[in-house]
């Protein structure tokens, strides 16, 4: 860049650093007033007589102090203190036995593991055991339900709900009885109901999500490109041209992005103080939220195809010649790539616990590269002025 450029850039950006700070400042200014109203408000309003207490119903004396009150009785010498209430399950017992009673509806739960409900308790709830068996030899009032286990009903066992087992059978004494009904789902392979095959469904579903996702955003990111091609092509060659640079403009466009929105509604709100200002309240607003997603959507996608044009040039010629809308499509997979690999990675994760935390890794450092990425698009952008041709000379940037 030239020497007669150089001035002209730092005074925009001393100005618009200028501006950056006033806006802040008056709208903070602006909160400090409308606090200070409030709270003036408030205390006012405290002050608005009840209907059931006159304003005057302060007797003379309220300043004279109270008659002391009588001194409670003491207490009796060795009486024992009142017990704690307990905060976990407690088994208490009843006229008809000994009952169970639990936090909530009193359900019972187990995740890989059994459930027994011996003779003589008394469950108010549910019983359900996930990746286990549940044998009741006493009373439920609700349902059982197991998955990936059996259903054991013992001689004198009563359940007054459903007896469910998916993965198993309900197996029943004679002498048992069950008010609901028995289901039992023996196709289920049983050890597709435990924790870790759960845990690794889990994150297959999470994986084909971010599959997904990479397609739809390949085809958002061509749809974008192939409309401005021509400003994609500048905005990219300044974040090359000076990728750090670009990143902290960019880190500086993003974190401005929340005074200036104080800013803008501050100066909706002047505006609808009159009738004609209220559209352009509602336009001034609509316009910003607009320029806000229209900057950060774009700047993704340039500084992905800043991205995958470094790639491309990295592994030519196997990624082929560097091409524009090669770059972006690279850019997009390789900066998804990272959570992508990372999901597979928890996914193995549930049986080899060291391959989940590389996972946890990898999805960190592909979000670190995702925020360089749109930090640089938008300073890219906002340094071009939306990849506009450059009017003055000894600039990096080609005119098209």
């Amino acid at each position: 860049m030239s020497d007669a450029r150089t001035p002209v850039f730092r005074r925009r950006a001393a100005l618009g650093l200028l501006l950056t700070a006033a806006l802040a400042a008056l709208a903070l200014a602006f909160t400090s007033v409308a606090l200070t109203t409030w709270n003036a408000r408030l205390a006012t309003a405290q002050e608005v007589e009840l209907p059931s207490v006159p304003l005057d119903s302060v007797g003379e004396d309220f300043l004279e102090p109270a008659a002391p009150a009588d001194p409670a009785a003491p207490a009796a010498p060795g009486a024992p203190a009142a017990p704690a209430r307990p905060s976990g399950p407690v088994t208490i017992e009843g006229p008809g036995g000994i009952y169970k009673v639990h936090g909530g509806k009193n359900d019972v739960v187990q995740m890989g593991e059994d459930i027994v409900i011996d003779r003589g308790e008394h469950v108010l709830g549910h019983v359900f055991a996930m990746g286990g068996s549940v044998t009741v030899r006493g009373i439920v009032d609700e349902d059982v339900l197991a998955m990936g286990g059996d259903v054991i009903l013992e001689e004198g066992a009563q359940v007054r709900g459903d007896a469910v087992s998916i993965g198993g059978q309900v197996q029943k004494a004679p002498g048992a009885s069950v008010l609901g009904s028995s289901v039992s789902v023996g196709n289920f392979p049983r050890g597709m109901a435990g924790i870790g095959v759960l845990n690794f469904v889990g994150h297959g579903v999470d994986v084909a999500q971010k599959v997904i996702g990479i397609l739809f955003s390949m085809i958002i990111a061509w749809v974008v490109v192939s409309l401005t091609r021509e400003r994609t092509r500048r905005v990219v060659a300044r974040i090359e041209h000076q990728p750090l640079a670009m990143i902290g403009w960019g880190a500086l466009g993003v974190f401005a992005i929340a005074p200036a929105a104080v800013a803008v509604a501050l100066a909706a709100v002047l505006l609808v103080v009159t009738i004609i200002g209220i559209p352009v309240a509602v336009l001034l607003l609509l316009g910003y939220s607009l320029a806000v997603v229209m900057l950060l959507f774009w700047g993704s996608i340039v500084g992905a195809t800043a991205v995958g044009g470094w790639l491309v040039r990295r592994l030519s010629p196997r990624l082929g010649v560097p091409e524009l809308m090669r770059n972006t499509l690279v850019g997009v997979v390789a900066i998804s790539a990272f959570g992508l690999v990372g999901s597979l990675f928890s996914a193995v994760g549930t049986v080899v616990p060291p391959a989940a935390l590389l996972g946890w890794l990898l999805t960190a450092l592909g979000w670190a590269i995702c925020a360089g990425s749109v930090f640089a698009g938008v300073g890219a952008i906002l340094r071009t002025r939306a990849g506009q041709p450059s009017p003055l000379p000894g600039d990096p940037i080609a005119p098209a």
